[in-house]
């Protein structure tokens, strides 16, 4: 991406091909992709695939994609402008889980002067929009498209997707791990007893590389490498199975990279055209996956949605501390918000990790909301509780609950300056779900020190994890605060 002054610029020939500044394709390869039929599409490539990776001797096991997944071709003449269309389409075939020859005129795929129009009405809503800009606009000419564009069309689909960058000499093991962990975690698996070969339920995996574009359909690791010499034996001992639409070349992501904050800390950027960044932090054990029901509600600012470390993407950033996830998410604020400045929203843990960005980096808060906050009582026992937690999680529980359960007799955080609307959702149960009234009112006195804005309220009829029982309402309660006016019915001043 390029930028100066303003934040994005007009790309050229280096981004978007030969063509980048055509106006309109010659009429004879436009009236060929109007026309395309089904003759350039390959059912049961999967099944396929699935017996080839059985019967290969160094196959250890396999992980395959849904069996919906169909091949797509260029056609003759189209020339090496449409690889990423073609990909475009062999997802959306998969997402459909439909035959691209099964309709009634022998052709389910979108035509790719179809796909453009999508691709500018997505941006016409508010996706990715910026691609007009860095484009000049797609429809009818032969400009290269990437990961931005697929993530557009998806989005507009109300398709929930990320896109994800990696850069530095360790892209191929993150692309690698993130495939992995992609395909294992797969709810429904089909293995026949004995086979090397799982079969899932999920969708391709659009893979941009500079100049060219691919489909990722499965995941193999092998028993041995096919190198002894080889400096990296762990890439040829997990291999990806891929799809190829043809041998064209293709742009690289025209897209802000969604990535590593200096290759650390991870995180999704939603809607940079717009100006006044929030910056959302989620709980623990989750990931920036939470805020998925909020953000569809908050189209006209601009989202930065990072995980944690030792959370989601940034599992290897370790030993998890409020201290070091502050620390990261003001690098992420100076990096990419705009004017270096952000509105801060924590929810459960993120609310504690938000109140410390706001004491240590002062300088990178506008306004904070923190909803959820949690404060254990102190007995004798607290000092083991970290030791107390098992499970697959027990190494970053008891970093967490460590760093907040400290030997310390003072547990209160000091204040900090931003106005901070500090948040309890009150309604319980059998099950305890609700957060506690008095340490709400507690850390406002405690923020009103330093700004006497800071106001505490509730909601009693709202359990602890609100944004996603009532996202919508959580989004609106984000607009009135940051837009200081009127909070939403149903809640109360402590």
């Amino acid at each position: 991406m390029s930028g100066a002054g303003n934040e994005f610029q007009r790309l050229g020939k280096r981004d978007l091909g030969r063509y980048a500044f055509e106006s309109r394709m010659p009429e004879r390869v436009a009236k060929l992709l109007a026309n395309e039929n089904a003759s350039n599409s390959i059912s049961g490539v999967i099944p396929n695939l699935a017996l080839l990776l059985e019967n290969e001797p160094n196959t250890e096991l396999a992980y395959l994609c849904t069996n919906a997944a169909v091949q797509v071709s260029k056609l003759a003449n189209e020339g090496a402008h449409f690889c990423g269309y073609r990909n475009i389409q062999m997802l959306l075939l998969a997402l459909a889980g439909v035959d691209a020859t099964s309709s009634s005129d022998g052709n389910m795929k979108s035509s790719i002067p179809e796909i453009q129009q999508m691709i500018e009405n997505a941006w016409e809503d508010g996706h990715n929009a910026h691609g007009k800009v860095l484009t000049g606009g797609i429809q009818g000419t032969r400009k290269h498209i990437g990961t931005s564009e697929a993530e557009a069309i998806l989005l507009s689909l109300s398709i929930p997707c990320r896109g994800r960058a990696y850069t530095g000499p360790d892209a191929w093991k993150e692309l690698l791990d993130a495939v992995e962990t992609y395909f294992t975690s797969s709810r429904i698996r089909t293995r026949p007893p004995g086979s090397r070969v799982i079969q899932t339920d999920l969708s391709p995996v659009f893979l941009q590389r500079p100049q060219h574009s691919l489909m990722i359909v499965g995941f193999e690791r092998t028993k041995t490498g096919t190198s002894k010499t080889y400096q990296h034996p762990i890439i040829v001992w997990r291999r990806l199975v891929l799809l190829y639409a043809d041998s064209s070349s293709d742009m690289e992501d025209s897209a802000e990279p969604k990535g590593m904050v200096r290759e650390q800390l991870a995180y999704d950027r939603l809607n940079p055209e717009r100006t006044e960044t929030i910056l959302f932090i989620h709980g623990a054990f989750g990931s920036a996956l939470d805020w998925d029901l909020v953000v569809p509600h908050l189209k006209e600012h601009h989202l930065l949605l990072p995980d944690l470390p030792g959370h989601g993407r940034s599992h290897k950033l370790k030993p998890f501390s409020l201290d070091y996830a502050a620390d990261l998410l003001a690098d992420l604020i100076r990096s990419k918000a705009d004017n270096k400045k952000a509105h801060v929203v924590g929810h459960s843990l993120g609310a504690s990790v938000a109140i410390r960005l706001a004491r240590r980096h002062s300088d990178v808060v506008r306004l904070v909301l923190v909803s959820g906050i949690t404060k254990l009582p102190r007995s004798w026992f607290t000092p083991y509780l970290p030791r107390a937690t098992c499970s697959d999680l027990t190494c970053l529980a008891r970093q967490i609950f460590g760093d907040s359960l400290s030997s310390d007799a003072d547990q209160w955080p000091l204040s900090w300056p931003a106005k901070t609307l500090i948040v309890a959702a009150t309604k319980g149960g059998i099950v305890p779900s609700n957060d506690n009234v008095e340490v709400a009112k507690k850390m406002a006195e405690i923020a009103a020190e330093l700004n006497p804005g800071t106001l505490a309220i509730e909601h009693p009829l709202m359990r602890h994890p609100w944004p996603r029982q009532d996202p919508a309402l959580f989004a609106e309660l984000v607009e009135a605060w940051l837009g200081d006016k009127p909070f939403p019915k149903g809640f109360k001043l402590l």
